[in-house]
């Protein structure tokens, strides 16, 4: 077998070394993941007999190019070869095991097939939705395969939400982010250079791999590093600030403490097909001894839930206990955004919105995901509109804006 694909950079080598089912990988643009993908194939396929791998890229051009004539037929030796199809790019070895090179064009291809090791390259060019297509390729009734997806960010699409998915699901999944000077194929002076030839945000995601400088975010002033801060214990015990989204799928709660002036997010809730009742019934389990101040959707003092029969969302707020305040007439939607963005950092770079990264990992992904379309509607088909808007009824309560005319009519229900 040739040596060559084990010659790997520390953080490639990192990649292939991770034993978790899952693999995410979000990198910057000539990082190396075709050669990680290629090592991945040769180290499934060659050293594992009756081993089925499938890569798949997202046009047939790129599989052929990227991956069949550049890599698979280069690095593989004859001698390891039973047999050969050029034409449908398909390598059965002596040892029994098989290698299918895709493209996303055709995923009807994939009904039927089942693999050991899926790569997924340049996810973030195919299509969304595609991810439910092959997800089926890893399940059979005798093994579980394993996956590697790869690609640099372009947007927040499927891959990104996988990336997501990854991260709130360690025990089988693991996210590795790399800038392209972490690859060691880039020279700094080439990077240097070609910061003269990109617009900040076109470089952030190509070359240092960055989901959040899309244009088009709804929160744009939302930023990973800067609105995050470190858990307190101790808050679970404090008065609770509690945002709520009446959605039935899903209803969501975004838990805050008030401190200084600022909101310091800690604790979300995130339930499918449930009511108004059941959601009241978890946020006392958790904090059972706390204080809670409910900010909802303004529409909940007409609207009847589900649950039990007869009453208002507020009315069920109130008898669990909880301190209702809303205004009464719901924000108009610009000055909500206006409202969130200036918390979340005004023009004078002051910042009023933190929020945990390990508890509120929804609240995180919705606040970078939830974008706008490109007639100006915002893209509410993500689902990334749920949390966000849960969290944005406390903020434009409690942190009014100066344009946001609604925030100074609030009542407040249940003293």
């Amino acid at each position: 077998m040739s040596t060559q694909i084990f010659k790997l950079k520390p953080p490639q080598a990192q990649i292939l070394r991770s034993k978790k089912r899952f693999k995410v990988v979000n990198a910057g643009r000539s990082f190396g993941k075709t050669w990680v993908s290629g090592a991945a194939i040769m180290d499934k396929a060659l050293n594992n007999d009756n081993k089925t791998v499938i890569y798949i890229a997202p046009t047939l051009v790129m599989a052929r190019n990227l991956m069949w004539d550049k890599w698979i037929k280069e690095h593989i030796p004859e001698e390891y070869i039973a047999h050969k199809n050029e034409q449908f790019m398909v390598m059965t070895f002596t040892n029994g095991s098989k290698f299918y090179c895709l493209s996303a064009e055709h995923p009807d291809r994939l009904r039927g097939l089942r693999a050991d090791l899926l790569i997924v390259d340049e996810c973030a060019m195919i299509d969304n939705g595609f991810y439910e297509v092959i997800r089926p390729v890893l399940s059979s009734n005798y093994h579980d395969g394993e996956a590697l997806y790869i690609s640099t960010p372009q947007g927040y699409n499927w891959f990104y939400k996988i990336f997501c998915k990854g991260k709130k699901n360690p025990d089988s999944w693991d996210c590795f982010e790399f800038t392209t000077l972490d690859g060691g194929n880039v020279s700094q002076e080439e990077i240097e250079e070609a910061k003269k030839d990109m617009s900040p945000k076109m470089f952030a995601q190509e070359y240092m791999a960055s989901f959040n400088t899309i244009s088009g975010r709804v929160y744009e002033n939302f930023d990973r590093d800067l609105n995050t801060c470190e858990l307190d214990e101790n808050w679970g015990k404090a008065d609770l600030h509690i945002g709520m989204d009446f959605n039935v799928n899903p209803m969501t709660a975004a838990i805050a403490v008030e401190e200084n002036g600022n909101l310091y997010f800690f604790d979300e809730i995130v339930l499918k097909n449930t009511n108004t009742q059941e959601t009241a019934d978890t946020i006392k389990k958790r904090y059972p001894m706390a204080t809670v101040y409910v900010y909802p959707d303004p529409t909940g003092n007409k609207r009847q839930s589900n649950a039990p029969v007869g009453l208002t969302d507020f009315e069920i707020l109130k008898s669990a206990g909880f301190i209702v305040c809303a205004p009464p007439h719901p924000y108009a939607t610009k000055d909500k955004f206006n409202t969130v963005n200036a918390a979340l950092c005004d023009a004078s770079g002051n910042r009023k919105v933190f929020i945990a990264e390990d508890r509120c990992l929804d609240l995180r992904e919705s606040l970078e995901g939830y974008t706008y379309k490109d007639n100006g509607d915002t893209d509410k088909s993500s689902g990334y509109d749920h949390i966000t808007d849960a969290a944005a009824y406390l903020i434009c309560y409690k942190l009014p804006s100066y344009s946001s005319r609604a925030v100074y009519r609030p009542r407040v229900y249940g003293t």
